[in-house]
């Protein structure tokens, strides 16, 4: 086996300290929020930027899975890049979970990309799911 040396140049890793961001998928533009004022460690707030491998399992997600219909889950999704992605390219339902404390972060997110993703939390203790149900594309809200 040979091991070689993987570089990846994302146009868009030079924006990951940026307030908003855009990403391209096919003629879909998703706006996505970040918070990278916040102090990022491995132990806390990692889900508040997103990271190149959000980018590259949302674009590999987007141009070769076949996902019309199907259910997904995406755990720990931080800012639902992947999950976002997973609703426009035709996913029947999609669950992102996170941390309590991403939870309204992820939902902003969602919105502002009008797709219908539940949300759960990833604690021991079972929080209500927020429901957005409809087609990608048609507006919806998410209540906790």
């Amino acid at each position: 086996m040979e091991l070689v040396k993987w570089q990846y140049r994302s146009p868009y890793s030079l924006k990951q300290r940026e307030h908003g961001r855009l990403f391209v998928f096919g003629a879909h533009t998703v706006v996505m929020q970040q918070q990278p004022h916040r102090e990022i460690s491995l132990q806390q707030n990692t889900g508040f930027l997103v990271w190149d491998g959000a980018y590259i399992l949302a674009k590999f997600l987007y141009a070769r899975l076949h996902l019309r219909g199907k259910r997904c889950v995406e755990l720990g999704a931080g800012g639902a890049l992947v999950s976002i992605v997973a609703r426009l390219a035709g996913a029947a339902r999609v669950v992102a979970t996170d941390m309590p404390e991403y939870l309204d972060f992820i939902r902003a997110n969602v919105g502002r990309n009008s797709v219908g993703i539940s949300t759960a939390a990833g604690k021991s203790e079972p929080e209500p799911e927020a429901e957005v149900e409809g087609p990608p594309g048609q507006s919806g809200s998410a209540a906790r």
